[in-house]
């Protein structure tokens, strides 16, 4: 009966009027819906999917009415505290759950399909055709740099999967999630960097519809913290 009731709850948050009220229940009512928690914190729950795409699916939503991450206003000081709770709920999932071949992601635009920002935790994401991205050396921007916030560069892929494919990396040798450390300064504001960095890309190319690796799997990536950020058809 609770796995019903979760799969229509689910339905009715893709549906038109979600938006009337969906984040104002991750806001206010978030304990009293019918989730199946695996972390809960005062700012962030994270939960499995009423729907997993992959063999492990969680979804990571913070407690605060967020429309999008084009939308998340990174200067507020509070919203600052909810993004660090949030990743280092994320953070603690990948470590007790041994998620090393995960990917970590945030739809926007068109391939959001529910008005509230949630985060994807998409386990043995290799069998998900939908999160392959290519490898990727070390910081390479060359000649296709698009864009920089603080020590943070937004370049386009040299070898891109999808019709827009862009990778940023921070200059400074921040670690991937499973090693960040909210305790260190550069640590935190690589991270906001990054973040800011995405929404300044989006923006620029005027994406309508997005996808933002924030984590992937251990074997593939660069050492520092790197995203990607994705969009249009397969190549």
């Amino acid at each position: 009966m609770l796995r019903r009731l979760r799969k229509l709850l689910f339905r009715i948050a893709r549906g038109r009027l979600s938006s009337l009220f969906i984040g104002a229940a991750f806001e206010h009512v978030s304990a009293l819906m019918p989730l199946e928690r695996v972390h809960d914190d005062r700012w962030t729950v994270i939960s499995h999917h009423p729907r997993p795409f992959w063999k492990t699916h969680l979804l990571a939503v913070p407690k605060r009415r967020i429309r999008s991450f084009a939308g998340l206003q990174l200067q507020d000081p509070h919203i600052e505290l909810i993004v660090f709770t949030l990743f280092e709920g994320i953070q603690h999932i990948l470590i007790q759950k041994e998620l090393q071949d995960a990917h970590v992601l945030v739809n926007g635009g068109a391939y959001q399909d529910v008005p509230q920002i949630h985060f994807h935790i998409a386990g043995n994401a290799a069998e998900g055709k939908q999160t392959q991205v290519a490898q990727l050396a070390d910081y390479q921007p060359a000649q296709s740099l698009i864009a920089s916030y603080g020590d943070a560069v937004a370049f386009f892929h040299p070898r891109p999967i999808r019709e827009i494919h862009v990778v940023l990396q921070t200059r400074a040798e921040i670690p991937q999630l499973p090693n960040w450390n909210r305790r260190q300064t550069v640590h935190r504001q690589g991270l906001l960097n990054m973040l800011a960095l995405a929404q300044q890309v989006i923006t620029l190319l005027a994406l309508d519809r997005y996808t933002l690796v924030v984590q992937e799997s251990q074997d593939v990536v660069a050492r520092r913290l790197t995203f990607q950020l994705v969009s249009g058809s397969a190549k």
